[in-house]
């Protein structure tokens, strides 16, 4: 049976009140008092839909990362590795406030999450390192994260294209 629209739209309201609520309280500060508040509902209402935040965490977690796995799948196909970093940079551009809240509050878990989701993409050049792949993987999902998180965080003045491309030297290097 497919969701209501009125309970469609008060999770919005929550997931993005908790959103707002990450970008200036880590995650184990985050009340569920303030999340009511920042969407304007009652704790009831928010316990209707949630156990508790971290439920909440975990639900905008897996949500996101489904959401960039799908817009990735029309390159399933795509030879060209930087068509897809291209494109993964601006879908975390234009997601940002759900990027910087998910990877400033648990960066190891969401890292995890997204290397999963984009592992279907060979990386140019993995076979020259045998059976080291799984450390030049790890290195190279943390090397992006970490750089994706900083230019977010300095207002992503630099275009996709230019970080994809940066992310690729790096990674060549």
């Amino acid at each position: 049976m497919p969701e209501d629209r009125r309970v469609r739209k008060t999770r919005q309201r929550i997931q993005e009140a908790m959103l707002r609520c990450l970008q200036t309280t880590p995650l184990q500060s985050v009340t569920v008092k303030a999340i009511c508040a920042e969407a304007d509902i009652n704790r009831s209402t928010f316990y209707a839909h949630y156990a508790d935040p971290f439920v909440l965490y975990e639900e905008l977690q897996a949500k996101t990362v489904e959401e960039l796995s799908h817009s990735l799948d029309h390159l399933a196909g795509e030879n060209a590795f930087r068509t897809y970093m291209v494109y993964m940079v601006r879908y975390v551009q234009e997601h940002q406030a759900a990027f910087l809240a998910l990877v400033n509050n648990d960066s190891r878990s969401f890292q995890e999450a997204m290397t999963q989701a984009v592992q279907r993409f060979h990386l140019p050049g993995l076979e020259q390192f045998g059976s080291r792949q799984p450390y030049v993987l790890e290195y190279f999902y943390s090397g992006t994260v970490a750089v994706l998180s900083y230019w977010l965080r300095r207002g992503a003045q630099e275009s996709p294209q230019d970080m994809a491309d940066l992310l690729l030297r790096l990674m060549a290097s």
